[in-house]
């Protein structure tokens, strides 16, 4: 299949669009104030789509604050942890959503274990997105600085290679795959960024396995 480049904030809201969906990470703790203060919190967007919504964040101070806000049905609960602490037991999900998440885990296997508990329905899908390892503005960034352009709590990057044979040796089928562009460059004020922004759009739109991140959609794969 050829790789395609989307947006990915467009591609999540269809796929949420009517379901019920469990939000990971639902708070981007320590961001959360931030994110509620300047409308960008991606829990708030699908909201707005979504039939029913639940969120999972590991920071009770920041599920906290997003119920101080009006949302619900959340938890705070380590998402390493699911196959044994599900605090949602036995609700039935379309979509079980994982954005910029697993390069933050310490066991991303133990994560993908686990998350096939809340896949009860032969429809339901895990939607993951994460920060691809081939991404041309980071490489551009390290040409320039010297530098490294990793945020402070990563410990994985993943290419379109790497997440499907870790999704595939943990009980998935990727039924699409694809890659996303780094944030629109109108949001973006530092100039640096900005311009690395461009640079990013630029270089995907003639190869989308340089963009921004990785986006795959996986079911369980029947024994």
């Amino acid at each position: 299949m050829k790789p395609k480049i989307i947006d990915r904030m467009d591609y999540i809201l269809n796929l949420c669009r009517g379901k019920r969906v469990l939000h990971l990470g639902c708070a981007n703790f320590p961001f959360t104030r931030q994110e509620l203060d300047n409308g960008t919190l991606v829990h708030a967007e699908i909201e707005k789509v979504a039939a029913d919504l639940y969120g999972i964040d590991l920071s009770d101070e920041a599920i906290q604050l997003l119920k101080m806000h009006g949302y619900q049905n959340l938890a705070a609960a380590n998402i390493e942890e699911l196959e044994y602490k599900n605090p949602f037991g036995e609700v039935d999900f379309d979509i079980v959503l994982a954005g910029e998440i697993i390069e933050h885990l310490s066991n991303p296997g133990a994560f993908l274990d686990g998350t096939k508990t809340l896949l009860k329905r032969p429809s339901a899908r895990l939607v993951l997105t994460t920060v691809n390892a081939y991404c041309a503005h980071r490489f551009a960034f390290t040409l320039l600085t010297g530098r490294e352009a990793v945020h402070f709590d990563h410990v994985y990057y993943f290419s379109h290679s790497t997440l499907t044979e870790l999704l595939t040796r943990h009980g998935y089928e990727v039924e699409e795959f694809s890659f996303y562009w780094a944030p629109y460059v109108k949001k973006v004020n530092r100039p640096r960024r900005r311009l690395l922004c461009w640079f990013d759009r630029f270089v995907s739109a003639f190869c989308p396995m340089l963009g921004d991140g990785v986006m795959a959609t996986c079911k369980l794969r029947v024994p």
